[in-house]
């Protein structure tokens, strides 16, 4: 599906997240499709949520009220995951994006895919591997502010990349995109589209992100080492529609 027609759920664990980067989170799920429903979910009652409610009204995002009827309990997991299952089989969206560090929302993504839903994962770097994998996509807050949000093209500015194991570096990544580049090609050096590197690359990790690297774009990533890789403009009827790339060999 396209993602401009493409209509989400935004579905933030208020407990979980700090109401600081909800702004940043809203434009990054954007990128993916059409916001339709926003809601965050905690005890309204306590006052360690008063920012929240600040927050959530000038993002308008509906606040959910769920108390802890249990000491030491946290239910906001529960309303969110019931909420979710709730929109999915009255089909209300063809997508979500669940704003949380919990593990507890990793059998939440994993039915949601398994339904043919989108899902996109938002949280810290402490995030667990598990709901990192459960998703389609995963972006990691941390990636998002200290880019300051979401940029247009090419090159970030003095970045510095962020990551739940510490700095990136070129050959961490280098090593994943010739991995996408020859399983598409069949390890026989051809040309592919880029596009498909890229769906490539996520579906072997959904939290590979150009902007770890320093990098708006996969194409800006990429293109920053032409000592591995050759790209070049993919037209179909005379028109401009991509990019392609293949790895550079001796001989190229």
């Amino acid at each position: 599906m396209d993602e401009k027609s493409r209509s989400l759920a935004i579905l933030v664990d208020g407990d979980n997240i700090s109401h600081n980067v909800i702004k940043d989170i809203i434009d990054e799920a954007s990128t993916h499709g059409n916001p339709k429903i926003r809601r965050v979910y905690g005890d309204w009652t306590k006052s360690n949520l008063t920012e929240w409610k600040e927050a959530a009204n000038r993002n308008a995002i509906l606040q959910i009220q769920q108390s802890n009827y249990t000491s030491g309990k946290n239910s906001t997991d529960g309303a969110l995951i019931i909420d979710a299952m709730r929109m999915l089989y009255e089909g209300k969206v063809d997508g979500f994006c669940i704003v949380s560090s919990d593990s507890d929302y990793t059998r939440l993504a994993i039915e949601l895919r398994e339904q043919g839903k989108f899902v996109l994962g938002i949280g810290n770097t402490g995030t667990p591997q598990s709901l990192v994998n459960a998703c389609n996509r995963f972006t990691y807050i941390e990636t998002i502010t200290a880019n300051g949000g979401v940029q247009p093209v090419g090159r970030l500015p003095s970045v510095k990349t962020v990551s739940a194991q510490g700095s990136k570096h070129s050959h961490e990544w280098v090593g994943m995109v010739t991995k996408a580049i020859k399983e598409l090609s069949g390890d026989d050096d051809t040309w592919v589209l880029l596009a498909n590197v890229g769906n490539r690359l996520r579906a072997i990790n959904p939290a590979f992100d150009p902007r770890e690297y320093g990098y708006v774009n996969l194409h800006s990533l990429i293109e920053s080492h032409p000592d591995k890789f050759l790209l070049e403009g993919h037209e179909i009827a005379g028109e401009l529609s991509g990019h392609k790339v293949r790895l550079k060999t001796s001989e190229a």
